[in-house]
C-alpha cells in the first residue's frame, strides 16, 4: 500500500466532507488550428499536439483526437483502480488497460449517414495483478468504473454547449 495515495485519498475525502463545494470548479483548454490539421491545445503547463491521417488531409505528425481519447479513458480507468485498491487495501500489481473504438468514416463524411459521426462502440479490457480474493477486485473494479470521471463523460448524461465568435481573417 502506498501511504501516500492513501493519506492523499484521506485527506480530500475529508475535504469534501467539512466543506461543501470544495474541489468545486472549471479547467479550461484552448486549442489552436492556425493552417492546415495539425492543433496545439494548451492548459496549465501543459502543450497537447494532434493530427489527423494524411488520409484525412492531415500529415499525423502527432496522435488523432482519437487517440487521445482511448489514453484518456484507459490512463484514468488505470488510475481509478490504483486509487480504489490503495483506499480498501487490496495488493494489486500492475494495471493493463485495453482500449478499443469501432467507428465508421462515413459518419464523419457524410451529412446524412445512417452512422453517428463518432464512434459506433467503445469497449476496455482490463488486467491486474493481485493475489487478493476475485471478489475483491471485482469490487474495486466496480468502484472505480462507478468513480471515472471518463467514463462518466463518455456514457454519461453531461450537458454539452457550444458558443462562438466569428472574427476578421487575421483576428483573434
Amino acid at each position: 500500500m502506498t501511504l501516500n495515495i492513501v493519506d492523499s485519498l484521506r485527506r480530500l475525502e475529508d475535504a469534501v466532507a467539512r466543506r461543501p463545494g470544495f474541489g468545486v470548479g472549471t479547467s479550461t483548454s484552448r486549442t489552436r488550428l492556425p493552417r492546415g490539421l495539425r492543433a496545439t491545445t494548451d492548459e496549465a503547463d501543459w502543450t497537447i499536439e494532434t493530427d489527423v491521417s494524411s488520409a484525412l488531409g492531415g500529415t499525423a505528425s502527432a496522435p488523432s483526437p482519437s487517440v487521445l481519447l482511448r489514453a484518456a479513458l484507459g490512463s484514468c480507468m488505470a488510475m481509478s483502480y490504483r486509487l480504489r485498491a490503495e483506499r480498501a487495501g487490496v495488493a494489486i500489481g500492475a494495471i493493463t488497460v485495453t482500449v478499443e473504438t469501432d467507428a465508421a468514416i462515413e459518419g464523419m463524411l457524410v451529412l446524412d449517414a445512417d452512422v453517428p459521426p463518432g464512434f459506433t462502440g467503445v469497449r476496455f479490457h482490463v488486467e491486474i495483478e493481485s493475489d487478493a480474493a476475485e471478489t475483491d477486485v471485482l469490487a474495486l473494479l466496480d468502484e472505480g468504473d462507478r468513480l471515472s470521471p471518463i467514463l462518466d463523460a463518455l456514457g454519461g448524461t453531461n450537458t454539452v454547449s457550444r458558443t462562438a465568435s466569428i472574427l476578421p481573417m487575421g483576428g483573434h
